[in-house]
């Protein structure tokens, strides 16, 4: 008979009718991908894995920004100017800044202005820019709980108008008045000649009243201003 070979049977017994009978001496062997890995280690190497994250470009992640709420509208090459004058542009732009210029004076600066509050109920209170993003509080009476305060304004002189809404300031209140935010933002096309009006609603109660500037709306220009070298 051909001998048979097998790796895990080393015994082949023959009964008395010349049938073969299979002995196991020991079970087969198994291994983990664990020891497997640990049998072929070479010597000085580790187990441990150098994990590297990668952009959809194959390129090294190497800063992470996170944009929250507050920064979302915001151009991230420019830092906030608290003043009634910005300018923004490009590089290529050498011999003019386009600069933002509020045709009003500050409200809040006003000497009447809490009479103002008082008498028409909601007031543009002051207005900063960032970039091409106009930041702007309002103060309304505190009449009733719930508050509807939106912006209604435009670029093109009334041929288009957009509504923004006015988010409550959080430990605004005084109890007679609240304040309530806004932004909005400028078109990439607004430059130098184009002009942005505004005016303020505050519904309460199921009135509406508004704020407009003594009828002139409040407007803000953009204006070329020489560069300084």
């Amino acid at each position: 008979m051909q001998k048979v070979e097998n790796t895990f049977f080393d015994n082949i017994k023959f009964d008395e009718n010349n049938n073969s009978e299979l002995t196991c001496s020991k079970e087969p062997k198994t291994c983990s991908c664990l020891d497997y890995m640990k049998d072929h280690e070479t010597p000085g190497s580790s187990l441990r894995r150098k994990v590297q994250f990668a952009d959809i470009l194959g390129h090294a992640l190497v800063s992470v920004k996170v944009i929250t709420p507050t920064n979302s509208e915001e151009s991230l090459d420019v830092h906030k100017k608290p003043d009634s004058a910005v300018s923004f542009g490009t590089p290529k732009e050498k011999s003019c800044l386009n600069v933002l210029v509020c045709r009003f004076r500050q409200p809040a600066s006003e000497t009447n202005f809490m009479n103002r509050v008082q008498k028409q109920f909601v007031c543009l209170e002051n207005l900063t820019f960032c970039g091409r993003v106009v930041i702007g509080v309002v103060r309304v009476l505190n009449i009733a709980f719930a508050k509807e305060v939106t912006v209604r304004y435009t670029t093109n002189n009334w041929c288009g108008q957009m509504d923004v809404w006015a988010d409550y300031v959080p430990n605004s209140s005084d109890g007679i008045t609240d304040k309530f935010s806004f932004r909005i933002s400028l078109p990439t096309h607004f430059s130098v000649g184009d002009r942005l009006e505004f005016a303020v609603s505050y519904k309460v109660a199921g009135n509406c009243y508004w704020d407009n500037n003594d009828k002139q709306n409040y407007l803000i220009d953009c204006c070329c201003s020489s560069k300084s070298t």
